[in-house]
């Protein structure tokens, strides 16, 4: 009976806090915590909440949860249903006490010294991107899954890419492709914000280069989430400029079919477009939850792995099999292609401490999350068209749905901060020196004329 009670009440308590949060200080859609809208909606409330609630409800019978007990699906609806009502709480409480007066659009008000800066960092960033991938590209086209699966080779497509997760396959450099990755989605949201106040065919020309480069170089690997990842910003950043307008469900629709065919290429082309749409969302609905099932039926709660997500946990001989890959074998019979199970972070914890912790965590991770944003508040503060797109990266790409240690060591956060903060800081201050430098020069020129 209680079970049943919380079916009708606990979605419509999530409801009722959304519309809170898009009409308080927290404002989703315009306001300055907008960089939060993936976040919220997507992360926590449709891959993370809503696909717990369909299986729990039997609204859903998933294939891939094949074995599941209903005691274990209700379980895991409770514990997820209870972290994120706690995320949203203390978000919205936290926008109440900073009592902040809600942003409108992004109309920005730029000075010449701002636009001539931002022309060239946007071309700076561009630069960079493109040759590296341009460079990734021409030396290890033939080891692309998203090559081999565009020639048809879709069983080699999936072995490689298992071994390029594996590290067993090298195609980037290190540490210069995790700046690559973050600036590639960086440089399609600022070009897309210039795009937007100048409205010119050169800044258009430069927003559809960087697109296509950041759709190239994140499905490389044959992997499909980036992708996603930078569509719903990109739907984000359209709604931050513009508010709800007819030309955005027109994106949208062409958002669908993008991904339909994606999908449909990586499979060999074989499938048809509503056989797709119904695997992508199963997908994000139970995919992204998958591995929590199975710890809580299967799995005996130990620390092996805790330590496997550390800083420089391969030199310091930490480096252990994680929770995420030692249950692939209770989730599939043919394990060859596969390197781990999806999990939301509540998977890790109830496979390193049991299921008992989960209320405890709940309220860690959510006052880690409060950090965050105090963090980019703080940014945001000294230069909004800089740093809004990067707290929209940072949140939209957190791996909440992935691994509890990259929250706790805060791995993420400093991975953020080195790989695509740093970046960015630098080349603005190379930008930033080459135009005085620029001036001086024509002003000494001429002087002497």
């Amino acid at each position: 009976m209680f079970f049943d009670l919380s079916l009708f009440l606990i979605p419509f308590l999530f409801v009722l806090f959304i519309v809170f949060l898009a009409l308080s200080n927290v404002s989703l859609i315009s306001g300055r915590y907008s960089y939060l809208f993936i976040f919220i909606l997507f992360n926590l409330g449709f891959s993370a909440w809503f696909g717990t609630y369909l299986v729990a409800g039997d609204f859903i019978v998933a294939d891939r949860l094949k074995g599941i007990s209903k005691t274990v699906k209700n379980s895991i609806y409770i514990y997820v249903s209870f972290a994120v009502f706690i995320q949203l709480l203390l978000i919205y409480c936290y926008s109440m006490l900073r009592n902040v007066k809600p942003q409108t659009y992004l109309n920005f008000r730029f000075t010449n010294s701002q636009e001539k800066e931002y022309k060239y960092l946007i071309v700076a960033l561009l630069f960079l991107v493109l040759s590296y991938s341009l460079i990734k590209y021409f030396i290890f086209y033939p080891v692309s899954p998203l090559i081999m699966a565009i020639k048809g080779d879709i069983i080699n497509a999936a072995l490689v890419r298992a071994d390029i997760q594996k590290g067993l396959i090298k195609v980037d450099l290190p540490y210069i492709s995790k700046v690559v990755f973050f600036l590639s989605f960086y440089c399609v949201i600022f070009a897309m914000i210039l795009k937007n106040t100048f409205k010119t065919k050169l800044y258009t020309l430069v927003f559809l280069i960087a697109l296509l480069n950041a759709i190239l170089f994140l499905t490389f690997d044959g992997q499909k989430g980036p992708v996603l990842t930078l569509i719903l910003m990109m739907c984000v950043t359209y709604l931050y400029l513009n508010g709800l307008t007819k030309s955005l469900f027109i994106y949208l629709f062409g958002v669908v079919v993008l991904v339909v065919v994606f999908y449909s290429v990586m499979l060999g082309g074989e499938s048809d477009f509503f056989s797709i749409l119904l695997r992508v969302f199963d997908r994000v609905l139970t995919g992204q939850n998958q591995a929590m099932y199975f710890f809580e039926q299967y799995y005996s709660p130990n620390l092996t792995g805790v330590f496997s997500d550390f800083y420089f946990s391969g030199a310091l001989g930490l480096d252990e099999i994680k929770p995420d890959e030692a249950i692939v074998g209770y989730i599939y019979s043919d394990t060859e292609h596969l390197v781990n199970a999806n999990t939301f972070y509540l998977g890790e914890v109830i496979a390193f401490f049991s299921s008992d912790s989960v209320w405890l965590f709940s309220f860690i991770v959510s006052f880690i999350i409060i950090m965050y944003m105090y963090f980019f508040d703080f940014l945001i503060k000294k230069n909004r068209i800089i740093y809004w797109p990067a707290a929209l990266i940072f949140f939209s790409t957190l791996p909440i749905n992935q691994s509890l240690q990259f929250i706790i060591y805060q791995k993420f956060y400093f991975y953020f901060i080195v790989f695509a903060l740093l970046p960015l800081v630098i080349l603005r201050k190379m930008v930033k020196i080459f135009i005085f430098n620029k001036a001086s020069l024509s002003k000494g020129i001429n002087s002497y004329d």
